[in-house]
């Protein structure tokens, strides 16, 4: 289906009726994502700060490098797993496979209880991993299947409305139990993850009977492992395909960024007394305990506490995400991502302008707006208009590669980067080497995470004026403008794209969003991404001309191949891109 017909089917609901046309099963399916990310956030929301606190004060006790090691195998496993996992979930069922997810999640929680090392953690860390990379693909293939052309658009944000509902929730509950103990945070996720085996007991998934016949038919023609690695590779090698995960990946290396390492920055150079502050002055009661919650204040209640800044995004989309979804459905979905891109690298460039509490929250609420634009529209650009009905699983598991090599990148050599540019607690030990004659064992003995205040105490300088001088000395604005470069050249590419697909893939490549029933009934044709064959004509199409489409079929090929515009006798030209 050309975009331009997709943004005409998204629209011929209202708001109002598209979200009567969502059945329960929709609205299981985003209840069940509420309690995963709820108990998954929980941990990811704060795992760079456990990671790096010492462990006299009950975290971790790693460098920020050896982090990067642990968020590297993590990203891998959980981006490049559904590659396989995907293919897995359309043959042997989504509800199966979520149950096999939940488990796994809920058993790592349980584990990390127990792991107060760098390996051993890592260990449940690899469990986690791959519990989510069962649970991505099968999800989302299932809102897919839950959706029509008519309602994806917004079903699509609300299902994002509802990962945020859970994200915005659990950095609160955590923010709160780790003032306590960690052990509390990884409990409590462990409980609430399990919640989702109760819940899958009600859930009756969609096309069952057809996926078991499919399953079926191929098995008898054996197609196992083997058939899900070439099945996996004929849909990468589609330049529809690879070139928007290609681009795509410039955002999500932004993302990772973003939530890997601003709760770092902001710890380490972000002053959030002045929100506090300003608050006050509003005579808002920010010691009253439940806004004090909603804040994530510290225990003295003078500043806001990473997680709760970075909870400005959650809160924002399960709120409005909505609306957003809805105003985007007006729009052509690629321009919709070109202009989210936009905002993102806008949201970058703000960060670097300033430490400034107010300074930091809008940056986080401009990477909202972008992220709402963008993100939420991937899984349906590929879920509903790329995938056929009965690849709806593998084309998203396949999908999260755009995400696996970013994130896997990102996880690696994000902490490297800002170990490098922007640590205070490096900055903080080069200082007392240059500045305070410290030799290199003195250095090594002060434990990772308390270089600054033993800087303190030997300089007499207030932490609040050493912090200022360190980040203009040092340059730390500098990182964000550079991400926030790369935003706009992703951005640039995205709209290059949109132009491409329109011109050239809308005519001659596999139509998007096209019924899943076109795809599927020439699935033994031996259909080639890479060189361009036209797809067999739609359902709709079939209906109106008969017979005659059938006759003309070898003739409309070679039509579209020299360029041709005409589609079949009788039948009507199909808008482009």
């Amino acid at each position: 289906m050309p975009q331009d017909k997709v943004k005409e089917n998204s629209g011929n609901l209202g708001l109002w009726a598209a979200l009567a046309s969502l059945g329960y099963m929709f609205w299981c399916l985003g209840g069940m994502e509420m309690v995963e990310r709820l108990a998954f956030y929980g941990l990811r929301s704060l795992v760079m700060l456990y990671a790096v606190i010492p462990s006299a004060e009950g975290g971790l006790g790693i460098t920020v490098a050896r982090l990067g090691v642990i968020l590297a195998v993590w990203s891998a496993l959980q981006g490049f797993l559904p590659f396989f996992i995907g293919g897995l979930a359309d043959k042997y069922g989504y509800k199966l496979m979520m149950g096999v997810s939940t488990l796994l999640k809920t058993a790592s929680f349980v584990m990390m209880i127990f792991c107060h090392d760098f390996w051993s953690f890592l260990v449940s860390v690899v469990v986690l991993a791959v519990g989510t990379s069962f649970w991505v693909p099968s999800v989302q293939g299932a809102v897919a299947k839950a959706t029509n052309p008519e309602n994806s658009s917004l079903g699509w944000g609300l299902f994002y409305q509802a990962v945020n509902l859970g994200a915005f929730l659990s950095p609160l509950v955590a923010g709160y139990l780790r003032k306590m103990s960690w052990d509390y945070v990884f409990l409590a996720c462990a409980i609430v993850g399990s919640v989702n085996l109760l819940i899958l007991l009600t859930y009756k998934e969609p096309g069952r009977e057809e996926r078991e016949q499919l399953k079926a038919e191929n098995e008898k023609k054996r197609q196992g492992f083997g058939a899900l690695l070439k099945n996996g590779a004929e849909v990468i090698k589609d330049p529809k395909m690879y070139l928007f995960l290609f681009i795509f990946s410039g955002f999500y290396l932004l993302y990772s960024y973003m939530f890997d390492i601003l709760p770092l920055h902001i710890n380490d150079w972000v002053n959030s007394t002045d929100i506090v502050n300003t608050l006050t002055s509003w005579h808002i009661d920010v010691k009253n305990k439940i806004i004090s919650f909603i804040m994530v204040l510290d225990k003295t209640g003078s500043f806001v506490q990473p997680e709760g800044m970075l909870n400005i995004n959650c809160a924002i989309i399960m709120t409005v995400c909505f609306i957003f979804a809805y105003l985007s459905s007006k729009m052509k979905i690629l321009h919709s991502i070109s202009l989210g891109f936009v905002f993102v690298a806008a949201s970058m460039a703000l960060l670097g302008v300033s430490h400034m509490g107010w300074i930091c929250a809008l940056a986080v609420v401009v990477f909202t707006l972008g992220e709402m634009f963008s993100n939420v529209k991937f899984s349906e650009f590929v879920g509903n208009y790329l995938a056929p009905d009965d690849k709806k699983a593998t084309y998203l598991g396949i999908a999260q590669v755009s995400y696996a090599v970013s994130a896997t990148l990102e996880g690696y050599f994000g902490p490297f980067i800002y170990e490098i540019f922007s640590s205070k607690d490096t900055f903080a030990r080069k200082l007392l080497g240059e500045a305070y004659n410290m030799n290199a064992d003195q250095l090594e003995a002060i434990p990772p995470g308390e270089a600054f205040e033993r800087l303190t105490e030997v300089s007499g300088i207030s932490a609040d004026v050493l912090t200022r001088q360190m980040y203009s000395d040092f340059a730390v604005a500098n990182v964000w403008f550079f991400f926030g470069a790369i935003g706009l050249l992703t951005a640039l590419a995205m709209f290059a794209y949109s132009v491409w697909y329109g011109r050239h893939a809308g005519d001659k490549a596999v139509k998007t969003g096209e019924p899943a029933e076109a795809a599927a009934s020439e699935a033994d044709s031996k259909r080639d991404a890479e060189d361009f064959k036209v797809a067999p004509e739609t359902a709709e199409a079939q209906k109106e001309t008969g017979a005659e489409v059938k006759a003309d079929k070898g003739a409309v090929g070679t039509a579209e191949a020299d360029g041709g515009t005409d589609k079949a006798k009788g039948g009507g030209e199909e808008s482009k891109k």
